[in-house]
């Protein structure tokens, strides 16, 4: 562009700013006759190139005040002005506004590839993702040379079950942009949705070469389809390469061990929550648990020594010594809670139980009886009759 060019479309610019109108062809006081107007679209495509609204707004509404008047003697058709209102509407978000004005361009022009492709984007937004994959069809044109156009258009497929045609699309856009990450990671989604997992693992290998960040959030999105399926087992192997690609993320330890507790391997879960424990700390409480629940009490001591509450160490501690009927070393660390009033109402039950098994009626008495305003209350009872069957005959209870 000419430095006089531009130096003439800035002052236009200018007048538009300042709410200039043209007053047409010589019909307003002062214009001589054949009076060219203002590049009202030119103007208006140039702010929104630029990202300037505000300027595409004011060129638009001196467009439309002249149109108003003048109609064809403003220099653009109402089509055109349509389409670039719609375009604008879209760099604003107003999605309803822009399919309204870029449907109405279109059906006043149906030649113009930039109105259908616009039109494409603005129902794509609207998640009317049918519609969307028709007028990006149709603005193949304008389109074919941005990769975001194949990923628009195969996604709209795809989300309409159309997967034939959005596999087509897709191997188009990746013959004319070979490394482009998101048709790739696309490509992924449309393996997840037909359920072919082992040809995900195919595309995260090339997506690794592209965006490790990329394939790992592919196998991830494989990971939590396979969860909504309740497929614990297939899901742990994408969640598994997930570790390797990012040993450190603390989201995907915490999935790795919830897996693992879904899919009834609570060793393994354990060891997860283990690792996760170096980053929560809070997480070697799970793993205590869990690592009991295999019968490792070893590993579960070890692990309740790191937990950070000192009544919850103290009360799952206890809780681990009743596992095993060492009763009497459960009530030295579960009684002491008790008398601080420092115990849940099942560790409660469970005091009066070691009590009762030991032989310390008084004990278990005062925990049953602290119970019978909770929900434990109709098990408290039942074990308060056993208790006093053994006061009775102590040596029927040993």
């Amino acid at each position: 562009m000419t430095t006089r060019r531009m130096c003439v479309l800035l002052f236009l610019a200018t007048l538009l700013l300042q709410g200039y109108t043209w007053k047409g062809k010589g019909k307003g006081k002062g214009n001589k006759a054949n009076t060219p107007p203002p590049p009202f679209m030119f103007l208006a495509k140039r702010a929104l190139q630029k990202g300037n609204t505000q300027l595409a707004i004011r060129a638009l509404r001196a467009a439309r005040a002249c149109w108003t008047q003048y109609k064809k003697d403003c220099g653009f058709r109402y089509d055109e002005y349509r389409s670039v209102e719609g375009v604008l509407y879209l760099s604003l978000n107003k999605n309803k506004e822009a399919a309204k004005a870029l449907a109405d361009a279109a059906q006043q022009n149906a030649k113009n590839k930039a109105t259908w492709f616009y039109l494409g984007q603005a129902r794509f937004r609207l998640k009317q993702y049918k519609q969307a994959a028709l007028a990006l069809q149709k603005g193949y044109s304008i389109g074919k040379s941005l990769p975001g156009y194949f990923l628009l258009l195969s996604r709209s497929l795809r989300l309409t079950r159309q997967y034939v045609q959005a596999r087509r699309v897709l191997q188009q856009g990746q013959t004319q942009f070979p490394k482009q990450v998101s048709l790739q990671l696309e490509e992924g989604l449309l393996h997840i949705q037909l359920k072919q997992y082992n040809a995900v693992f195919g595309t995260v290998r090339k997506l690794q070469k592209m965006s490790r960040k990329s394939g790992l959030r592919l196998l991830l999105l494989a990971e939590e389809s396979l969860r909504r399926d309740k497929t614990h087992l297939a899901r742990l192997s994408f969640l598994e390469k997930a570790h390797l690609l990012a040993p450190q993320s603390q989201d995907i330890l915490e999935r790795l061990a919830y897996g693992y507790a879904q899919a009834n391997n609570p060793l393994a879960a354990a060891r997860w929550y283990s690792r996760l424990g170096a980053y929560r700390p809070k997480m070697h409480d799970y793993a205590a648990q869990f690592f009991a629940q295999a019968g490792q009490f070893r590993e579960a001591f070890a692990e309740n020594a790191k937990v950070p509450n000192l009544t919850r160490q103290q009360t799952q501690r206890g809780q681990f010594w009743m596992q095993q009927e060492e009763y009497l070393r459960a009530i030295s660390l579960l009684a002491p809670l008790f008398q601080a009033k420092k115990l849940k109402p099942a560790m409660r039950y469970r005091l009066a139980y070691a009590g009762l098994k030991t032989g310390k009626f008084k004990l278990a008495k005062l925990s049953l009886d602290s119970l019978m305003k909770t929900k434990w209350s109709r098990q408290a009872k039942q074990l308060l009759t056993v208790l006093r069957q053994c006061q009775r005959q102590p040596l029927a209870c040993q």
